[in-house]
């Protein structure tokens, strides 16, 4: 990201750089406004201290003491020392006009600088020990002190100009020196700062942006231990709950799709299941109208006449009950109103019952009825598993050709399941109508089921008593005919 962007790095940058010039600015008005008094106020402390030692050491009347501090300021100092006792010059640490003073040696107050102060600029007493001044000699100005020391003794001290200027002039370079490197030291600084700083903002930033687009993959790793980790944290977790919400949104809209497509299949079911229903009872009453009527205005004379009709009428009567209780049956069941009552039994002297009972109509067919299961006991509901046999084996036995063959199966699971098949030799079914089937009143073959009595809803009957038993069934077509198949669970302690 460019420091050039409108971005947090650009504002933090150019404020560290604004506190920068400001400090700089403040400095530089500081220095123009007042550096130069102050240069002149420590000079004039620096003059005061040293009359206030000299004063000292003198009224020890202590020469050796006062020589070596003399000396020490000549030696470290710029401050040029002048003693005058009774008019006489008796120290001078920088002798002027050529002349060379000594401690102790009198010399006659002779210089002209030295003799104006005294007599023409200053008047110093023990009530007005000294006073500073700025004098002028040709082009040699200096900054003096004059001191009393006792009576009719004195001590000047004095700066020249030129070495406070000379100094003055090279703290200015320095510090405009200083002052250059200072700010672009600062430029370097606030622009490594700005970017270290903004670093994490940047990436809480992708990482909330990612979020915006339902990205959740990213978290933020960060060592902070400040408001920008705890930021981080606070995206992380707000990352982790947003993702946990969504995907439970995600998951519920899935189920709320799958109940809306569920009713949309319910309510077209329930709309063929009027129509299939009066349809396939529009048939029977109208046969037994049609009958009723011509026996009520006595179309025939003959008893024989009358008792066909009578036959046709109870036949289409029947058929319309039977019709009726699979419906009703197969309502409770679907509801849930009716729940297996499972028990153990021996499937296969089961299975030798029910085929006893359909026995008859494979033999007016003439079809081979053969048997080859498990002698294993089952965990279901008696009745219910005798509907599911009847159904199928009726079903094989209407769709087989006369000699055809019918075999009932079965094998163990290794999920302690029986699998259970009926096969019979015959048409296949074709394969975009295998899972129609198991919807109530489809028929393959309208003509054939309609010829044998068939209702279309023996196999919806099938799958609500098998699902009821939350086990699985189905049907494929093999190269000489149908396959269906179901599943029980084997036998149980508690059934």
């Amino acid at each position: 990201m460019s420091v050039f962007t409108n971005s947090v790095r650009k504002k933090m940058f150019i404020s560290i750089m604004i506190c920068a010039l400001l400090f700089l600015g403040v400095f530089s008005l500081l220095y123009i406004f007042l550096y130069d008094d102050y240069v002149i106020f420590e000079t004039k402390s620096s003059l005061v201290m040293t009359y206030q030692n000299i004063k000292y050491a003198y009224e020890d009347d202590d020469d050796e003491t006062l020589l070596a501090y003399l000396n020490n300021l000549q030696a470290n100092t710029t401050i040029r020392a002048i003693i005058i006792e009774n008019g006489i010059v008796t120290y001078e640490d920088r002798p002027m006009m050529g002349s060379t003073f000594n401690f102790g040696q009198g010399n006659n107050l002779t210089n002209a600088f030295v003799y104006s102060m005294l007599l023409n600029e200053i008047e110093l007493s023990k009530q007005k020990p000294f006073q500073i001044f700025f004098t002028n000699r040709m082009t040699d100005g200096r900054l003096a002190l004059a001191g009393y020391l006792a009576k009719n003794s004195y001590v000047i001290l004095n700066i020249p100009m030129p070495i406070i200027n000379e100094s003055y002039n090279t703290t200015k370079a320095f510090i405009f020196l200083a002052g250059v490197f200072a700010f672009l030291f600062s430029l370097i600084t606030a622009y490594f700062m700005s970017r270290r700083f903004c670093r994490p903002l940047v990436k809480i930033r992708n990482i909330a942006g990612k979020m915006a687009q339902l990205d959740f993959s990213d978290r933020y790793h960060g060592d902070e231990i400040d408001e920008i980790g705890e930021l981080g944290e606070s995206i992380n977790s707000l990352s982790k709950q947003l993702e946990d919400t969504i995907t439970r949104l995600k998951a519920t809209n899935v189920r709320l799709e799958q109940e809306i497509a569920k009713e949309r299949r319910i309510d077209e079911m329930r709309k063929d299941f009027i129509i299939n229903v009066s349809h396939e009872l529009k048939t029977p009453l109208a046969i037994i109208s049609g009958y009723a009527e011509g026996l009520k205005v006595n179309i025939s004379d003959k008893q024989e006449d009358k008792d066909f009709y009578c036959s046709v009428i109870l036949e289409e009567s029947e058929r319309m009950s039977k019709l009726v209780g699979q419906l009703l049956g197969l309502a409770k069941i679907e509801a849930g109103n009716v729940l297996p009552e499972c028990e153990n039994f021996n499937f296969k002297e089961f299975l030798n019952g029910v085929t006893s009972k359909i026995a008859i109509l494979a033999t007016n067919k003439n079809i081979d009825l053969r048997t080859e299961v498990n002698d294993c006991e089952v965990c279901a509901d008696v009745d219910m598993c005798e509907q599911v046999l009847m159904n199928l084996l009726s079903n094989a036995v209407h769709h087989s050709p006369k000699g055809g063959l019918i075999t009932v199966k079965s094998e163990l699971c290794d999920d302690n399941k029986l699998k259970v098949f009926v096969y019979n030799r015959g048409e296949q079914i074709p394969e975009d109508e295998l899972e129609k089937i198991w919807t109530s009143f489809y028929k393959v073959d309208k003509a054939r089921t309609r010829a044998y009595g068939g209702t279309g809803i023996g196999l919806s009957v099938v799958k609500a008593i098998m699902e009821a038993h939350s086990n699985s069934y189905g049907v494929i077509n093999k190269p000489d005919g149908v396959e269906f198949f179901f599943i029980l669970d084997l036998k149980k302690e508690s059934c």
